[in-house]
């Protein structure tokens, strides 16, 4: 019994320590309307992020953020149009901010709102895919690697056709690199902390691909392990218990 009691209050220390290091995280607000699958509080907070005169390049992840989920939510209740327009007008408030302090957690959110764009726009794939590799490149100049960049690379060669370098099998060793850099263990200087479950999601939808059902199924189930809230997980379970392959 005893033993009992020490696992339980383990356990309800390490949710009480995850849910102080939510708290801290600057894009915790966003995160939580996310899970709810609250489109207007993302709205709002997206307004309230476009209506500064300026903003840092954490103010300005955090606003693109707001965007990518917003635009997911919305793609989901089929309003595509809705979504292009939010992702199209925040891009152009937070690029030219990327574009002046070259900063890595903005880039990746950046490039992951282009390639939003080219699922919402196909039309403009050739284009945004040449600017997604451009922003992606310069942010690898110095030697640190950065794990939310790794997601935004790995996100790109899964969906880039296998002529151009891309393919889930080219996906899968960059988008391992995202899991284990946004491991909560890893040491990190980020003051953001989505990303890990978005890596494992993607990892999913490669291993699909590859016909690596079981492996994806468990990906998916860890995700909601970790967070039972997460709408893009819950999708892909419903997707893959219904005998679709879940991999979009």
């Amino acid at each position: 019994m005893w033993n009992g009691l020490v696992r339980l209050l383990a356990v309800l220390i390490g949710l009480n320590a995850s849910r102080l290091a939510c708290a801290e995280c600057a894009d915790a607000n966003v995160e939580d309307a996310f899970g709810r699958q609250d489109v207007p509080a993302l709205r709002h907070m997206i307004e309230d992020g476009l209506a500064k005169q300026a903003m840092d390049p954490i103010a300005a992840t955090v606003l693109g953020l707001a965007a990518y989920r917003a635009a997911i939510l919305l793609e989901r209740m089929s309003r595509r149009s809705d979504a292009q327009v939010l992702t199209t007008q925040v891009v152009d408030r937070i690029d030219p901010i990327r574009a002046a302090t070259k900063d890595k957690e903005l880039t990746a959110v950046v490039s992951m709102l282009y390639g939003l764009e080219i699922e919402l726009s196909p039309i403009r794939g050739f284009y945004l895919g040449h600017r997604i590799q451009d922003i992606l490149d310069s942010a690898h100049n110095d030697e640190k690697p950065n794990p939310r960049l790794h997601l935004a690379e790995g996100l790109g060669i899964l969906y880039r056709p296998k002529l151009f370098g891309g393919g889930p099998a080219n996906a899968v060793p960059i988008l391992d690199a995202a899991i284990a850099g946004l491991d909560p263990e890893a040491p990190s200087d980020s003051s953001v902390c989505w990303g890990r479950a978005d890596a494992m999601l993607a990892l999913a939808r490669a291993k699909i691909a590859l016909n690596e059902r079981s492996v994806a199924i468990k990906l998916v189930n860890d995700v909601i392990a970790q967070d039972p809230e997460n709408p893009m997980a819950k999708w892909m379970r419903a997707d893959l218990r219904s005998g679709a392959d879940g991999s979009h």
